[in-house]
């Protein structure tokens, strides 16, 4: 039964034989037959497949327990046998949102393998929940976000610091009042807008605007919607979308302002479609973190590509010419 026990795992991730089935690598039948085969061979029913999505029956809940237990251990042991090799071989999974897929990790995971040519890294890309998910169920091994990780469950290491800005489509009227306080690409890169003499906007300015924001439950979202409130106003919200990028993007289009960072000019590229401005308040700013799971085996490569991205890869960054 053991034998199996990754095709039944995958798909109690899926919750359908068709998606774990092109997951593996195998055709529907050929799992479903390999599923019934161990469910045989331990005189017990493992899923319920009177449900839509598929469930756990009680024995198959048991059995999927144990079999993240065994994951957990099998995963250890290969990092454990890695770290043998003294950096010379090894294996890193890393995660990050759209911005961090695209720009930040980029940058990192190319310097780092540069000097650790044996380690392979693989970089997924997906929304903030799916890879907490994948952390925790141990198939990835780090993420990078901006997100608070909950110290009971997550090890957070700070990368980098990142201030809140907002994007005001150059189109709007209401510029034309601030150029005192707009902000350009080289005054982000030599960190002008950090500065406390340099004029921070006051969002109420703004409150006739529409706005982009993210959903319910994305940090960012939630930040600029009580930035808002902060500056004594609830904003007309134009779009909600999942992405800082695209309403990074949306925005220059001129359809709303949208709540960026710096590190996004930074590393992403600036636009002139948008006037930039500094916001002033302390929920302006917030961590970039690595995470990975409270507890779980930290192998040398891990902490080599932690230790190197703290260090050295974003120091210069700042002076990045873009």
């Amino acid at each position: 039964m053991l034998s199996y026990m990754k095709y039944i795992y995958e798909v109690y991730k899926e919750r359908n034989f068709s998606k774990a089935a092109a997951n593996l690598g195998l055709s529907q039948p050929a799992l479903s037959t390999a599923v019934k085969k161990a469910e045989q061979e331990a005189g017990v029913v493992i899923f319920d497949r009177s449900t839509s999505p598929l469930s756990l029956t009680e024995a198959g809940r048991v059995f999927i327990a144990s079999v993240e237990v065994i994951l957990k251990e099998e995963h250890d042991l290969l990092g454990r046998l890695n770290d043998m090799a003294n950096l010379d071989a090894g294996h890193i999974k890393i995660g990050g949102s759209n911005f961090f897929s695209s720009f930040l990790l980029p940058h990192a995971i190319s310097k780092f393998s540069k000097l650790h040519p044996g380690i392979t890294i693989d970089l997924y890309e997906a929304h903030l929940a799916q890879l907490n998910q994948a952390l925790l169920s141990d198939e990835l091994d780090l993420v990078m976000d901006s997100f608070e990780f909950n110290p009971r469950h997550y090890t957070s290491y700070p990368i980098l610091k990142e201030h809140v800005m907002v994007a005001v489509p150059a189109i709007y009227p209401l510029n034309q009042q601030l150029k005192k306080y707009a902000l350009s690409i080289e005054d982000i890169r030599k960190e002008r807008h950090l500065r406390p003499d340099f004029p921070a906007v006051s969002l109420s300015l703004f409150a006739r605007e529409p706005f982009l924001l993210l959903r319910k439950g994305n940090d960012m979202g939630e930040r600029a919607l009580s930035l808002c409130q902060e500056a004594g106003f609830t904003p007309h919200v134009a779009m909600y979308l999942d992405q800082l990028m695209t309403s990074y993007h949306i925005s220059c289009l001129g359809m709303g302002i949208a709540f960026i960072t710096d590190k996004m000019l930074l590393y992403g590229y600036p636009r002139k479609e948008v006037c930039i401005y500094k916001v002033e308040s302390p929920l302006a700013q917030r961590d970039i973190v690595f995470a990975h799971k409270k507890n779980r085996y930290v192998t040398q490569a891990m902490a080599a590509f932690l230790t190197f991205t703290q260090e050295q890869t974003f120091r210069s960054k700042k002076n990045l010419a873009l």
